[in-house]
C-alpha cells in the first residue's frame, strides 16, 4: 500500500537509491515485480549486513549483528559471547550507560567456538547472576579486535520540506544512501508508519518504535508503564484487547506497579525504573489507494491482513 496525497497528507516517494557503500536489501516476484527492505542493508566495504542502531555518541550507524557478553565464571570475570539458538552474529556489543539506556560503545569481533556449563549475567549492583543454557545456545570467545563508531556508516532519519502533517520520512546514508521509511506525524512528534491492512482506504500512522508496556501503575492494569531501558523510544504499546493501543511517555518515574489484566489485577515489584504513560495518542489516518506497480506485494501481505481482520474491524467501525 501507499499513502495518496490528499489534503494535509503527503506521499513519500517511492524510490530508493543505493550508497557507495550500503547495498539495498529486497524481494524480487516472479512476475519482476521488487521490494525494497528498509530496515537491513548490506555493507559492501565490510562485506557483511547491518541495521540501524543507535550509538553511545548519539548518532546512528549501520551496524552488523552483534551479541551481548555474559560470563563463563561465577565472578564474572571470564568474558564469553552468547548466541541464541538461529541467531548469526560477528560480534560482541560493549555499552556506555546514559539518559537513554544503555548504547553500544563499540564492537569485538568474536573468536574461536568455546564450551560453557552454566553462564552468568553482571548488573549494574555487582551481581553474577547464574543462568542455565538452553538447548541450542553456543558460546564463542572475544578477540581484541575492536570496532568504533567511525567504522561504520552513519544513517540520518530525515524528513522532506514540508508543513504538512504528515511528512515523508526517509534514512539517508553519509554514503548517499536512500530509502522511504515512513511519515513524520508533526501534530505528534513521532516517526509513524501505515498500519498494513490490505483492503483498507485508510490507515492509521502508528508509531514506528514503540515500546513494550511492561507493567501498570493502576490496580485496574488500564494505564501502561514502560522499562528505563526504553524511555527514549516514541510511545508506549499496549496490546491488551483487540487492538495495539499507543501512548505518550512521561518522565514521572512510578514506584506502584500492577501486573495482568483487567479482570486479574495483581500489585507487583519487579525492581528497575519504570515510567509512566501520559494519555493515548490520536493517531492520525493517510488515504492510500493499491498500486498496480505493488500488486505482488499485496497478495504476500495477505495472509498477515486475514490476522489482523478483527483490529481492523474494531478500528474501521
Amino acid at each position: 500500500m501507499i499513502a495518496a496525497a490528499c489534503g494535509d497528507n503527503a506521499a513519500p516517494a517511492a524510490a530508493a537509491t543505493a550508497g557507495s557503500r550500503l547495498a539495498l536489501y529486497g524481494y524480487t516476484f516472479d512476475d519482476g515485480g521488487e521490494q525494497v527492505y528498509p530496515y537491513e542493508w548490506f555493507d559492501s566495504a565490510r562485506h557483511e549486513p547491518c541495521t540501524r542502531q543507535q550509538w553511545s555518541d548519539g548518532a546512528t550507524y549501520c551496524t552488523p549483528f552483534a551479541t551481548a557478553v555474559v560470563y563463563s565464571d561465577a565472578g564474572c570475570s571470564q568474558e564469553v559471547a552468547r548466541i541464541s539458538p538461529g541467531a548469526v552474529a560477528g560480534y560482541a556489543y560493549t555499552t556506555f550507560a546514559t539518559s537513554g539506556g544503555a548504547l553500544i560503545s563499540r564492537l569485538r569481533e568474536l573468536g574461536d567456538p568455546i564450551a560453557v556449563g552454566d553462564f552468568y549475567y553482571s548488573s549494574e549492583a555487582g551481581s553474577c547472576t547464574p543462568h542455565a543454557i538452553s538447548d541450542g545456545t553456543t558460546f564463542r570467545t572475544i578477540t581484541d579486535r575492536a570496532h568504533a563508531a567511525t567504522d561504520f556508516v552513519r544513517i540520518r532519519r530525515l524528513t522532506d520540506p514540508s508543513n504538512d502533517r504528515f511528512v515523508a520520512l526517509r534514512d539517508r546514508g553519509d554514503d548517499g544512501m536512500i530509502v522511504t521509511i515512513g511519515f513524520h506525524d508533526a501534530k505528534l512528534g513521532l516517526d509513524c508508519s501505515p498500519a498494513g491492512f490490505a483492503n483498507a482506504d485508510r490507515a492509521s500512522c502508528t508509531p514506528l518504535d514503540p515500546a513494550p508496556a511492561s507493567y501498570f501503575n493502576d490496580a485496574t492494569c488500564e494505564t501502561p508503564t514502560v522499562s528505563a531501558a526504553f524511555a527514549a523510544n516514541s510511545a508506549i504499546e499496549s496490546v491488551a484487547g483487540a487492538c495495539p493501543r499507543y501512548f505518550a511517555i512521561t518522565e514521572r518515574q512510578t514506584t506502584v506497579l500492577y501486573d495482568g489484566t483487567p479482570d486479574h489485577c495483581v500489585a507487583a515489584t519487579p525492581g528497575g525504573t519504570y515510567y509512566e504513560a501520559g494519555p493515548e495518542l490520536d493517531l492520525g489516518t493517510v488515504p492510500r489507494s493499491a498500486a498496480v506497480w505493488l500488486q505482488a506485494v499485496l497478495l504476500s501481505l495477505y495472509a498477515s491482513a486475514i490476522a489482523a481482520a478483527a483490529c481492523y474491524l474494531a478500528w474501521h467501525s
